[in-house]
């Protein structure tokens, strides 16, 4: 496989979508004792397209999955299916070494300042 230079990146193409998630998924390996081992699905057939400009809230449960996309979105957690896509380049699987450039231009932002107050039920 081979680096994709960030000149060749057209970002902003209004045909090309800027990300491109299509049917994501990751799942963590786990092991009770010795011989049992397991499975977590952490992300189960995740798509979604973002074109330049759009900003994504990801909003859910507690252990839903919000931080396991992120960070497979931006290839912290490797994907174990689906692929992703930057600017219509392929990066699911580059090495890490060749996903600087990538991350330099990405970015995720912690939600604890956007949640709303919890409701309190009974006061």
């Amino acid at each position: 496989m081979t680096a994709i230079a960030p000149e060749s990146l057209k970002v902003g193409s209004e045909s090309t979508p800027l990300v491109e998630i299509d049917h994501l998924e990751v799942v963590f390996e786990t092991r009770q004792g010795f011989f049992r081992r397991g499975a977590v699905h952490a992300i189960n057939d995740v798509s979604l397209s973002i074109a330049t400009g759009e900003t994504v809230a990801v909003v859910g449960e507690s252990g839903s999955g919000k931080t396991t996309l992120g960070r497979a979105s931006l290839r912290l957690a490797e994907p174990t299916g689906g692929a992703i896509r930057f600017a219509g380049h392929d990066i699911t699987h580059l090495p890490d070494r060749s996903l600087g450039w990538f991350r330099k231009q990405a970015q995720i932002v912690p939600g604890p300042l956007f949640e709303p107050e919890p409701l309190h039920a009974g006061l």
